[in-house]
């Protein structure tokens, strides 16, 4: 597996699948555990794809059900778990147990003008932009999902409880988080690579914050990130995240790879896009070519370039001969940036 493929891993670890995918999947993709840290992570195309494929909900080349290949073949061989998946997990002193919930996919809400779509998006750190596109092309519907780093590592964000597909069994510790609910330490589900997650809960947001055992994390880390980390649900249904500097929320940090994003593409087999808001150029590099005076790096199933307004970076991966990446990159337009801070 090379180099790009394993940044991506580590932050495409928890896609969603469609509400049944779950069902029809044979195993789900593990946490990817031994991966590089977030900060040095890249982004990615085929991955998505490969990972959304391990958890059933596209029909590429891991589909149980069969399908035609997006792409070439990646080693999707994991590293060995820091330690082995424990026999019993100790007990907390007192934690709510959640209830299993079905999948639910975040679908923003949008309104028209001019016969276009208008989506507004926050980001988790509280930047906000608009993107504008033809109601065919349904972006929102494709379902939203946001993605930041902090205390060290990389946020899980889910549009429901994922108790028995992320995490599972009882809690090990729980702390009171700085919302006053419980915040807890759980056991990762079977097939999360042998990891545990630090489970957070903001109105129908769950936020999850991996965590490598034996000691590799620290417990007054952990604490401090749990007792820490605050979230608000804004009006229309996104989350913003904040704290004080001991919860290690990267402050001025734009694009990838510490930047806040929002992913699109969990409900629909058509393919994936990422946004990053803030300053990016759009200056030839090495392997770009000259689309409408736009420099794109484009392969047979991956594109990103920078917004003509040089405020968003955007990146679509595709199944080849899919029309996916001509109709974002032609149809959608951003406008209204604001960055947090």
């Amino acid at each position: 597996m090379t180099e790009r493929w394993q940044k991506q891993l580590r932050k495409l670890r928890g896609i969603e699948p469609p509400a049944d995918g779950w069902q029809r999947a044979e195993s789900r993709a593990p946490g990817g555990d031994g991966l590089p840290p977030p900060r040095q992570r890249v982004v990615a195309g085929i991955v998505a794809f490969g990972v959304f494929a391990a958890a059933g909900a596209f029909g590429w080349q891991a589909f149980r059900s069969g399908g035609t290949p997006a792409g070439p073949a990646i080693d999707n061989a994991w590293p060995a778990d820091p330690s082995p998946e424990s026999e019993t997990a100790p007990s907390a002193a007192s934690s709510p147990m959640p209830v299993v919930e079905d999948y639910e996919a975040f679908v923003p809400s949008t309104y028209e003008e001019g016969g276009m779509i208008v989506l507004p998006i926050t980001l988790p750190d509280g930047s906000t932009a608009e993107i504008t596109y033809p109601p065919s092309l349904d972006i929102a519907g494709m379902g939203a999902r946001p993605y930041w780093v902090g205390c060290g590592h990389d946020f899980g964000f889910h549009h429901y409880d994922p108790y028995g597909a992320q995490y599972d069994g009882e809690p090990l510790e729980t702390f009171v988080g700085a919302n006053g609910e419980p915040v807890s330490l759980w056991r990762g589900a079977k097939g999360t690579g042998g990891i545990d997650f630090l489970i957070f809960h903001f109105g129908p947001w769950t936020v999850d914050l991996y965590q490598y055992r034996n000691g590799v994390s620290p417990q007054p880390d952990r604490e401090a990130c749990a007792q820490n980390l605050r979230g608000e649900v804004t009006d229309d249904g996104w989350l913003v995240l904040d704290g004080p500097p001991s919860v290690a929320l990267p402050e001025d940090a734009f694009g990838p790879p510490e930047g806040p994003e929002v992913d699109f593409g969990g409900l629909s087999p058509r393919g994936f896009i990422q946004m990053w808001p803030g300053p990016c150029d759009n200056e030839p590099d090495d392997g770009t070519k000259e689309i409408g005076g736009v420099h794109v790096d484009i392969s047979r199933d991956f594109a990103s370039w920078c917004d003509p307004g040089e405020m968003m970076r955007i990146h679509v991966y595709f199944e080849p001969g899919s029309e996916l990446f001509a109709r974002v990159f032609e149809d959608v337009e951003v406008r209204n940036v604001t960055l947090a801070g």
